[in-house]
Formats: structure tokens, sequence, C-alpha cells
């Protein structure tokens, strides 16, 4: 699930699930995010995505 602010609301869900997507495609990124420990460790991973 991807949550936006509703003045955000539109083509962001979009916006963000094209970042995802390309960086879900860098084996390093992918590696470290399976090895994430723990729900602030996924969370410092994605916080990557800009």
């Amino acid at each position: 699930m991807i949550s936006v602010p509703e003045a955000a609301a539109g083509d962001e869900h979009l916006r963000i699930l094209a970042l995802l997507s390309r960086k879900l495609m860098d084996a390093d990124f992918r590696a470290r995010l399976q090895e994430a420990e723990d729900e602030a460790a996924i969370l410092r991973v994605l916080g990557e995505i800009q």
C-alpha cells in the first residue's frame, strides 16, 4: 500500500512506484533491503529512494 497526502493525490503513487521499481533493479539495493533486520532498517533503506 502506498499512502500519499490528499493534496498530492493523482499521479504521485505512480511516481513512487516508478522510483521503487528502478531502485529494485539495483542488486546492491535489493541485497540491503533483504538483509534489513527490522522495520527501522527497512525504512532506512527505502529512505534512499528519491
